[in-house]
C-alpha cells in the first residue's frame, strides 16, 4: 500500500537580521565632505589603535605561553590599549557634543518658517497700477498672446523719414 505523504506549504522564509558589522559594510559612510587634516588625524588614530591591538594580543599571547618576563612586555601594551579607548571614546563624546552645539546653533541662526497668510494687509495696501495675473484661470486659457512690449515706453520717438537707396 503506497502511502501519499502531503505537505503542508512551506511558509516563506523571513528576511533574517542582518549582523550590525555587516550593516556597517551596507551603508558606508561618506567621508568626501571631511578635510585632509581630518583623514590624516583618522588614519593616524586607525594605525594607533591597530599597532596597540596587535601588540597586546601578540605579547599577552606569548606571556601566556611562555610566562615569566614577557607579562612585563603585555602589560605596557594592555595599559597603552585601555587607555587610548579611553581617549578616544572621551574625543567621540566630545566631538558629537561639538556637533550638536554646532547644528542648534545653526538652527537658531537660520529663519524659521512662517505663515504667508497671517500678512494680508500687506498685499491689501498694493498700488492701483499693479497688474493682477492669474494665470490659473480657466478663461484666460483660450486667449491669445498680445504683444504689449511698445505699450510700456512713456516716450515715444518721433517718426523720422527714412531714406532708401535705390
Amino acid at each position: 500500500m503506497i502511502r501519499e505523504i502531503t505537505r503542508a506549504p512551506l511558509a516563506a522564509p523571513a528576511r533574517r537580521p542582518v549582523p550590525a558589522a555587516q550593516e556597517a559594510l551596507m551603508y558606508p559612510p561618506d567621508h568626501s565632505d571631511l578635510s585632509e587634516a581630518r583623514v590624516q588625524m583618522l588614519a593616524r588614530r586607525r594605525r594607533s589603535l591597530a599597532i596597540l591591538a596587535g601588540g597586546s594580543m601578540l605579547f599577552v599571547l606569548l606571556a601566556l605561553v611562555m610566562g615569566g618576563v614577557l607579562w612585563l612586555l603585555a602589560a605596557p601594551f594592555l595599559i597603552g590599549l585601555a587607555g587610548y579607548t579611553w581617549f578616544l571614546r572621551s574625543q567621540a563624546l566630545n566631538d558629537r557634543a561639538r556637533r550638536e552645539t554646532r547644528q542648534a546653533r545653526a538652527a537658531s541662526r537660520r529663519p524659521s518658517g512662517y505663515d504667508a497668510t497671517t500678512e494680508f494687509g500687506r498685499f491689501e495696501q498694493a498700488p492701483e497700477s499693479i497688474v493682477r495675473i492669474d494665470d490659473d484661470d480657466i478663461e484666460l486659457h483660450s486667449m491669445d498672446t498680445i504683444d504689449l512690449t511698445g505699450l510700456y515706453s512713456e516716450e515715444q520717438e518721433p517718426e523720422t523719414v527714412v531714406r532708401r537707396a535705390s
